[in-house]
């Protein structure tokens, strides 16, 4: 049994040059550093993009994705586990594409994303302005949340990757302030997704130098009144000095919102892993 004290061993959320452009190290580095640290596996989930006007546009290649997972796999095998997963990045306009593509690619997990608002990543839209009002936001978190549940319908993916993506970036108003609706639409995209089984993942990038986790403790809290009980776990490691970061946060987060197991896939199966504390 795998227990709180190795939850960290497990990191169902990591790039590599193999598939996501964005990524500075090889599955081969990775895996390298993942034995380092005690990992026991390490899961990859290269980016899958379909927004042609992005530089990273065409990377994806999944002949090659699988030929270095199969080569890290063999090379590693005994010593760590090594599964094979995508990370999708979600707008409505993709929806047709994305649902012919995703079924081809024999895989363990599809992490699903929204990273965009109004047509351009959230990480440039934060750029726009160091404060935002309440409607502005409520705004915007209306779009987040509308794209997440289609997603979530397209029934094409296992898990929603860092979910409340714009808290993780600091999208927030003032703590005195609410953001309209956001309650409203926090519930029923979670309610959604635990009709439709889809996970959400607690994204621990970060973490370890005070980055908020994704999904926050809140959230979490909210998703386990409401029954929720799938959620993964990952560091979103892009580089192999970032592996495994935050994952003890994530797990003790999880533990202190009532959760006593994590999800994982294996084969697109979803697999309870217990939080217990070993003895």
């Amino acid at each position: 049994m795998i227990g709180l004290r190795q939850a960290s061993q497990l990191d169902d959320h990591v790039h590599s040059t193999a598939g996501s452009a964005d990524a500075r190290d090889s599955m081969m580095a990775l895996c390298a550093r993942a034995v380092a640290l005690g990992l026991r596996r390490v899961c990859f989930t290269e980016h899958v993009d379909y927004d042609v006007t992005l530089p990273e546009y065409g990377y994806f290649d999944f002949a090659r994705v699988r030929r270095a997972w199969e080569e890290a796999r063999s090379a590693y095998a005994g010593r760590l586990e090594v599964r094979l997963g995508l990370e999708v990045d979600f707008r409505p306009a993709f929806l047709a594409r994305m649902c012919d593509d995703l079924p081809r690619y024999a895989v363990d997990v599809v992490l699903g994303a929204v990273h965009s608002y109004g047509g351009r990543h959230l990480l440039d839209v934060r750029a726009d302005k160091a404060t935002w009002a309440p409607e502005e936001l409520g705004a915007l978190y209306a779009a987040y949340f509308r794209d997440l549940r289609l997603l979530i319908e397209t029934g094409v993916i296992d898990s929603l990757a860092h979910f409340d993506y714009p808290y993780k970036l600091g999208l927030r108003p003032a703590e005195t302030a609410d953001i309209p609706g956001y309650e409203e639409e926090l519930t029923a995209t979670l309610a959604l997704a635990i009709a439709r089984g889809v996970a959400i993942e607690v994204n621990t990038k970060g973490a370890d130098t005070g980055t908020p986790l994704a999904a926050s403790a809140a959230i979490l809290r909210r998703y386990r009144e409401l029954g929720g009980t799938r959620v993964t776990l990952g560091s979103d490691a892009h580089r192999a000095a970032d592996l495994g970061g935050g994952l003890a946060v994530g797990a003790a987060a999880l533990r202190a919102a009532g959760f006593t197991h994590v999800t994982t896939y294996r084969a697109r199966a979803a697999e309870r892993v217990p939080l217990e504390e070993q003895a």
